[in-house]
């Protein structure tokens, strides 16, 4: 089982991704790990902006499928995978031909997103509402099928996830979703 997480800046992809690793068991991945990694062995800085270069080149000089496809051929058999971070909706075609595949987006306001970024003080993240505003309307949509396009791996979420009501209401959502995909159930789009 792969379960995937797309949303906006701050709206609790990582946490999400932390507690189905810790509650239930899954193996975590992330796009921007792989990310981060690459650009390391590069000698190259870190930082939101070149992290978002980066993937757009390889998407370019690779296919749209570059990050996922790593990510599926590290997924031995058995395993209940989380991967964290898509922001391509090329990314999903290679995630959907994996077997049992489901798509989580996380949503929270952008006003409370915006105060969780300032406490967890990630490098490159906004400082402002105003830049968090520019950075997110750069990679919510975009013509250009390489560039990062969060609009549209939201609208793909086989379920959506809010994430303003506090986190025990939070793993809650996520608890019953996990109950339901581990049952075979159908994929409801809601928690």
């Amino acid at each position: 089982m792969i379960i995937g997480i797309t949303g906006y800046f701050a709206a609790g992809k990582g946490e999400a991704a932390e507690y189905l690793h810790k509650k239930h068991g899954f193996e975590k991945r992330g796009y921007g790990d792989m990310i981060r990694a690459e650009l390391r062995e590069l000698g190259q800085a870190l930082g939101r902006d070149a992290e978002y270069g980066h993937a757009n080149v390889q998407r370019e000089q690779h296919g749209f499928g570059y990050w996922s496809k790593k990510i599926v051929e590290s997924i031995k058999p058995g395993e209940k995978v989380v991967v964290e971070g898509i922001r391509n909706p090329g990314e999903l075609a290679e995630l959907a031909a994996a077997d049992h595949f489901t798509l989580l987006a996380i949503t929270a306001p952008l006003e409370l997103r915006f105060e969780r970024m300032l406490a967890r003080r990630k490098e490159g993240d906004p400082k402002t509402l105003e830049e968090l505003k520019v950075k997110e309307q750069r990679e919510a949509q975009s013509d250009n099928p390489i560039h990062q396009n969060i609009a549209a791996c939201v609208e793909k979420a086989d379920y959506v996830v809010d994430n303003s009501d506090g986190w025990d209401k939070f793993y809650e959502q996520l608890d019953t979703i996990v109950r339901e995909l581990e049952d075979g159930g159908s994929k409801t789009q809601k928690a």
